[in-house]
């Protein structure tokens, strides 16, 4: 994740996955899941990504510009896919 102002040592704290139709707790997986995963029904397989940063360095301070770098493997197609991120 680059900050513009930049702040030095932003460490990732914590993230997981979520499933419609799964309870499991994914903390410990070493990927993070987007989208519709498997063949069945799409509502019944989207996951969506969580990820947790140490804010306690943003305290005060207005963030202009931010910019978070994420790589995709495993896809069932190259096509281009939009990723939102709130």
């Amino acid at each position: 994740m680059i900050i513009d102002p930049q702040f030095e040592n932003l460490t990732q704290s914590q993230d997981t996955w979520i499933r419609n139709g799964t309870t499991a707790l994914n903390g410990s997986d070493s990927k993070l899941l987007v989208g519709k995963h498997g063949t069945s029904g799409a509502a019944a397989n989207l996951a969506a990504s969580l990820l947790q940063f140490q804010s306690t360095v943003f305290d005060g301070r207005q963030i202009d510009q931010a910019y978070l770098g994420l790589y995709q493997y495993g896809a069932g197609t190259c096509a281009a896919r939009t990723m939102n991120i709130y």
